[in-house]
Order: C-alpha cells, then sequence, then structure tokens
C-alpha cells in the first residue's frame, strides 16, 4: 500500500541527485546514514509510518545538464519498518508486496526538468510488484560544493500497483505519501 509510494519518492529522490555514465553530468554517492526513503498512509483513520532500510541508487546529475540527468533506484521491499511487526509482515505478503514474488521495487529515470520555486521535476518509470507505471516527483535541491541534498515527495496509489488487493478503501486509505530525503557527495 503505502510501500508503492515510499518506492515511487525513494526512486524520485534520487533521480533528483543526478544521472548515470553521462560524460558532463557528475556522479553522485549516497550517504545511506543520512538519507530516506519513508511513507505515510492511512489505516482505519490512523497514520501508518514507514521506511526502507535496503535500497541504493546511481544518481547523475548537473543542474546545468539537466538533459543528460540519469537516475535509477532499486529498493529491497522485504526490509520495510513501521515499528510494528504485524504490519511489516502484512506489508511484505502476497496480498501487499508480494515480496518473495518481486523482493525489488526498482526506479529509472526517463528525465529531469526544472519546476516550480526553484526546484526540479523528476520524471521515470517504477516497477511495483510486476507492474510499470509513469511517476513524477518534484523535488528540492541543495548543492554546496561536492555536497547536495534533495528532498521530495510524491502521492502514489496503492490499487494502481495492486498493493493491498482485498482491502478496500475503507480500511486502508488508496493514496500513499512517498518521502525521500537524500544527501550524497559528487564523486570525484
Amino acid at each position: 500500500m503505502e510501500v508503492r509510494r515510499l518506492f515511487g519518492i525513494l526512486v524520485a529522490g534520487l533521480c533528483v541527485l543526478g544521472s548515470t555514465a553521462l560524460a558532463s553530468a557528475s556522479e553522485w554517492q549516497v550517504d545511506q546514514a543520512s538519507s530516506s526513503i519513508a511513507f505515510t498512509a492511512s489505516q482505519g483513520g490512523n497514520e501508518i509510518k514507514g521506511s526502507f532500510d535496503s535500497w541504493s541508487a546511481e544518481i547523475r546529475f548537473d543542474p546545468d545538464a539537466l538533459s543528460e540527468a540519469q537516475i535509477s533506484a532499486s529498493v529491497e521491499l522485504g526490509s520495510v519498518k513501521t515499528g510494528t511487526s504485524q504490519i511489516e509482515s502484512a506489508l511484505a505478503s502476497a496480498e501487499w508486496f508480494n515480496a518473495s514474488a518481486f523482493p525489488q521495487a526498482v526506479f529509472t529515470s526517463t528525465s529531469v526538468k526544472p519546476g516550480p520555486d526553484g526546484g526540479y521535476v523528476l520524471n521515470g518509470e517504477l516497477s511495483l510488484k510486476g507492474i510499470v507505471l509513469p511517476v513524477t516527483l518534484p523535488f528540492s535541491l541543495e548543492i554546496d560544493g561536492d555536497k547536495a541534498v534533495a528532498e521530495g515527495t510524491v502521492e502514489l496509489m496503492r490499487d494502481a500497483f495492486k498493493i493491498g488487493e482485498g482491502t478496500s478503501a475503507g480500511q486502508v486509505a488508496l493514496p500513499v505519501n512517498v518521502q525521500l530525503h537524500i544527501e550524497a557527495t559528487r564523486v570525484p
């Protein structure tokens, strides 16, 4: 349910910081300890927060060469943490993430464009539970020398990825907000 959205945000956030394997775009190394992919969902009117412990990203990004930006990210769906083991087990199950059959969510960027208020808009495709859909993530980016911080939020609809099949929107809301906070260092 929220994992799909979380993954979308994670991938979008990673795309914000870079692109892959292009000559003029800088490569960025994500600081995993300072970065996060988190999500918020609503179950029975109560807010549920979670995050993923295991994910990786390849980022190439230069604000002056947006057409060369390339980003890819992979999230281990079984690494979901909510603080409640019952929810974590349910999210890994076939009805939700089906982590045994689809262990990873994968995001691949298609473009990065200037956005409002000096930010950017990351477009790409998210593959989750065997379904590939477009995702658009607006994000802010601050670059100070060789350090960068990107933040973005995207709303994903869990039913679009067949997350939580058989669970009504009255039990668990369809929208899931995914929040990305990415800190990275430019690779020399």
